[in-house]
């Protein structure tokens, strides 16, 4: 008899303890999930930021926007993870900051300096 106490006992733990993970790790899980895309986000942003004033001094221009160099296969990586969009981003030698609006309204951008 005591046997079936003590394994009812563990259950009844053990359940409790699911109970509460399930309570507990999802806000850190959506966290976690926020971070990544955020980061994810701003390498977009500075590779574009970089690619840009490249694409700038090869064709001699003071403009050039993502769609162009997205359009003559600048970039091979730059992959959505939150519903933002980088097709209205143009970048001028005078651009200090660029920004995109995920899907659920949140704002990342970017600050930089030219490279020259």
């Amino acid at each position: 008899m005591k046997l079936k106490r003590k394994t009812f006992v563990l259950m009844i733990a053990a359940m409790m303890a699911a109970v509460l993970l399930g309570i507990v790790v999802p806000p850190y899980v959506a966290a976690a999930e926020k971070d990544y895309e955020r980061k994810e986000i701003l390498i977009n942003l500075r590779q574009i930021v970089s690619t840009a004033f490249c694409g700038m001094m090869e064709k001699g221009v003071e403009k050039i926007s993502f769609r162009q160099l997205y359009d003559e296969h600048y970039f091979h990586n730059i992959k959505v993870v939150a519903g933002e969009s980088y097709d209205g981003i143009v970048i001028t030698m005078d651009t200090r900051f660029i920004s995109v609006t995920t899907a659920n309204g949140d704002v990342i951008g970017y600050n930089f300096k030219p490279p020259c």
